[in-house]
């Protein structure tokens, strides 16, 4: 279940920066759209795989683009696109923390 829903989010990091790029002309949103997607893809890869490193590090992934989309809605005050990303980073951050508590990590050692 972790994967699937990292893998859920990454897609969403992606799909918004496109729709930035595409909507509203950002490079910047294109850019980190795409690293910030393909960042998480790779640590759920690496989770699907069996690695704790990869959960480890998609859980500082969550929570560092948590706080990055938190402080874009605080100095813009606009619900679209920082706060959404916000309360989905926010849920994706539960059900990992969830998933660790029910002993959903991966078993390999790194």
């Amino acid at each position: 279940m972790t994967v699937f829903i990292l893998v859920l989010y990454s897609g969403l990091l992606v799909a918004g920066g496109l729709m930035g790029y595409f909507t509203a002309g950002s490079l910047v949103s294109l850019v980190s759209g795409l690293l910030s997607g393909i960042a998480v893809f790779g640590a759920s890869l690496a989770v699907m795989r069996g690695y704790r490193q990869g959960f480890y590090s998609a859980m500082g992934l969550t929570i560092a683009l948590m706080v990055l989309f938190n402080w874009r809605y605080m100095a813009s005050g606009k619900f679209m696109p920082g706060g959404m990303m916000a309360i989905v980073s926010a849920l994706v951050l539960v059900a990992l923390i969830l998933g660790w508590v029910k002993g959903d990590l991966p078993k390999k050692k790194d």
